[in-house]
């Protein structure tokens, strides 16, 4: 391994497994279709040996121990529950080892056990051990909560297991926006220890909307930038999030959601307290956003729906959630792929990210672009500042995190962060912006008896 000289067996690949007697790897493809492929160890006579139906991803590949079959991780959009797959390693059909909810990855033991992990319901950072035997028997181990366990893998002898266990928080962070479009230091607005993530403001441009699991589940909170404690604006059994006022400010907008129901729930609640009232349903996957005052009411919330590879919108009146026309947008959405948008204040405009940015006006087509050159690694969140010609960006990398101010001439750098910056949301005023930063730690530990 030290002194050997490398070389390439295959380009375009990742997530490469060698086969227990080494004469195999397998692997994803690092771009396009996703598919799990072997190839020799030689590079030559690569065999595609699953691919993704449409609604479907794949993450971890591991060897059984006497390498005549291949197990997998395959995510389901739109599903909360993942499931661990096995198939031959000379192909044939797939069969499904098991499905659970918060499903993170798997490790499959000499004698023939798979221990997998999952998250808690109530407790997203917390973590467990679950032991498959070859019955199907599946035994629970505690681990400890506070932290998730995002890798491992098992020594030879089945007798230990070295996991790495990760924890990311997001907070809110809140900056003042220049006239020029600097920005100064974002400070920290959300002090509680866990997720945290913006999604509007009230109109006076003083009051934030965010998403917090602090209770156990996902619920809507309000905090005004000067205070230290945030107020509960939607709470109670499901989830509720992605909260946006009306322009005007006398209700609040939210998704909620139930197990076992296909569909969320748009609901409207009044900003000074009230009974809650739903206003329309859509599939798991659909969003809102919200204009400002200026745009009509009828027409000043769009629901953005995705079928496939297509994304489209329609405007809706948020005081009765009567819907208008809906419109296809000229663009591709891999599957599974979550898409940045933003409305622009006046809700005749859309901003997409997808490689780059595009604006597009509704019923229009497309009206600039900013293209992925400009853009240092993925892009994260957009938001419309001010008229639909400039935009806020933010984007990360390995490297750096940004924010950037962006035009049809360029983009500009106003802020850099060395954790990932994301979901930004710019106040109706136009002088604060608010992002989400994500803190990330991760340790290796030896777990032993399981």
């Amino acid at each position: 391994m030290l002194t050997a000289t490398p070389h390439q067996i295959r380009g375009n690949a990742e997530g490469a497994v060698p086969s227990p007697d080494g004469s195999l790897v397998a692997f994803h493809n690092a771009s396009g279709e996703a598919q799990i492929s072997v190839v020799d160890t030689s590079g030559e006579n690569v065999r595609v040996l699953a691919t993704a139906a449409l609604d479907e991803n794949f993450g971890k590949i591991q060897w059984s121990p006497d390498g005549k079959k291949l197990a997998f991780v395959v995510f389901h959009v739109g599903d909360p529950k993942t499931s661990i797959d096995v198939m031959d390693a000379t192909g044939g059909k797939r069969t499904e080892l098991t499905r659970q909810e918060y499903l993170r990855t798997f490790v499959w033991l000499r004698d023939g056990r798979i221990v997998y992990t999952r998250a808690k319901r109530q407790d997203p950072a917390g973590g467990a051990l679950h032991v498959l035997d070859a019955r199907g028997n599946d035994r629970r181990v505690e681990i400890g909560a506070g932290l998730s366990v995002a890798q491992m893998s098992a020594t030879l002898d089945d007798r230990r297991l070295a996991i790495i266990r990760a924890n990311k928080q997001a907070d809110v962070y809140a900056a003042a926006i220049a006239r020029d479009g600097s920005l100064n230091e974002p400070r920290r607005i959300t002090l509680d220890d866990r997720d945290d993530l913006p999604s509007g403001w009230m109109p006076d441009g003083e009051t934030l909307l965010f998403e917090s699991n602090r209770n156990g589940t996902w619920d809507v909170f309000r905090q005004r930038l000067n205070a230290a404690a945030a107020e509960l604006v939607a709470g109670g059994p499901g989830e509720q999030f992605a909260a946006q006022s009306v322009p005007g400010g006398a209700d609040v907008l939210y998704w909620s959601t139930s197990d076992g129901v296909p569909e969320m729930r748009l609901t409207r609640v009044p900003a000074e307290g009230g009974p809650a009232t739903m206003m329309l349903q859509a599939a798991r996957n659909a969003e809102f956003r919200c204009a400002g005052a200026a745009a009509r009411p009828e027409s000043a919330c769009v629901l953005a729906e995705f079928d496939g590879q297509k994304m489209s919108v329609s405007g809706f009146d948020w005081r009765n959630g009567t819907r208008g026309p809906r419109q296809q947008l000229p663009v591709q959405v891999a599957p599974g792929e979550h898409v940045n948008w933003a409305l622009s204040p006046d809700a005749r405009a859309v901003a997409v990210a997808g490689g780059g940015v595009r604006v597009i006006k509704i019923g229009a087509g497309e009206s600039w672009s900013a293209p992925g050159s400009w853009f240092s690694g993925t892009v994260t969140g957009v938001a419309f500042r001010g008229d639909a010609s400039q935009l806020v960006v933010t984007t990360s990398s390995a490297r750096e995190n940004l924010v950037l101010l962006v035009n049809q001439a360029g983009a500009r750098k106003i802020w850099a962060s060395p954790r990932q910056v994301a979901s930004p949301v710019i106040s109706p005023d136009g002088k604060h912006l608010l992002v989400a930063i994500t803190t990330e730690s991760s340790n290796a530990w030896l777990v032993e008896d399981f």
